[in-house]
Parts: structure tokens; C-alpha cells; sequence
């Protein structure tokens, strides 16, 4: 009777629209430089833009609003000595491979915002979901297409 239920089910897939906000990288970004990366990848901030940004601003602040001017950073990899290019459009893809990993420590999409306005299947992310861990796993995801280190 088991066996012949399981026959009978179908697989669909779904997809789901995620608003990111910029608020939301800024989260992101900050969590991944002040603990997430820290084991595997420092952020070269040796570039103009970073010595010529503001004096109140982070590390944290700039990496976020350099990649949402469409800059691309530059992140270390000092055991291995290599450079990864990280920009918006990676970043993005890196959320986007997070979402779809089943294996994923947190679900970070909010409520759904059909209530405010958007399609049914339309979420932001909920950022207070998103830790050290989960934002490593984004960069890993967006420099690398995979969860590499940890």
C-alpha cells in the first residue's frame, strides 16, 4: 500500500521570488567580514577606494556600498594565496544558491509579501537569520558556485 502511494506521487517545482533589499546586503556583508570569512578569506581593502572612503564608515559599510555601486572587492585566500573577485551580481547568485540548498542551516525568506502588494510566492529575506555561517555559505556560494571551506 506504501510503495504503491509513493508511485503515485509527483514532483513540481517551484519558484519563489526573493526581494533583497539593500539593507540586506549590508547585513550580509557585514556578518560574512566580522566572523564569517574570517577562517578561509580576508578582504583586501588596500585599494583608493577603501583609503578614500569616509571616515566614519566601516570596512563593513564600504565593502556593502562599493559592491552596490557595482565595484568589484577583492577577497584573499591566504593558504591558498589567491584572489576572488566578488561583486553584486555574484553576491545575488550566491543568495539564490543558498535558497536552493536543501541542506541549508537557516530558511532566511520571510513571510510572503502578498499582502503588501507583491505576487503570491514574492518574500524578502529575513535577516536576522542570517549568521556567520549562512553568510559564508552566500560568499563561498557567490565567489565559488559551492560551499568549499567549513
Amino acid at each position: 500500500m506504501e510503495e504503491q502511494k509513493k508511485e503515485q506521487r509527483k514532483i513540481i517545482k517551484v519558484e519563489l521570488e526573493v526581494i533583497v533589499m539593500p539593507e540586506d546586503i549590508d547585513d550580509i556583508i557585514c556578518a560574512a567580514l566580522e566572523g564569517g570569512i574570517g577562517y578561509w578569506a580576508c578582504l583586501d581593502n588596500s585599494t583608493e577606494e577603501f583609503e578614500n572612503a569616509p571616515e566614519k564608515e566601516t570596512v563593513s559599510e564600504t565593502t556593502s556600498r562599493l559592491l552596490k555601486e557595482g565595484k568589484t572587492i577583492t577577497l584573499i585566500d591566504e593558504e591558498e594565496n589567491e584572489r576572488h573577485e566578488l561583486t553584486l551580481e555574484k553576491l545575488l547568485t550566491g543568495i539564490k544558491m543558498y535558497l536552493e540548498d536543501k541542506q541549508r542551516p537557516y530558511n532566511i525568506p520571510a513571510d510572503d509579501l502578498n499582502s503588501v502588494g507583491y505576487s503570491r510566492g514574492t518574500y524578502e529575506l529575513d535577516c536576522c537569520m542570517v549568521d556567520a555561517n549562512v553568510a559564508d555559505m552566500i560568499i563561498q556560494y557567490a565567489v565559488f558556485g559551492e560551499v568549499v571551506f567549513g
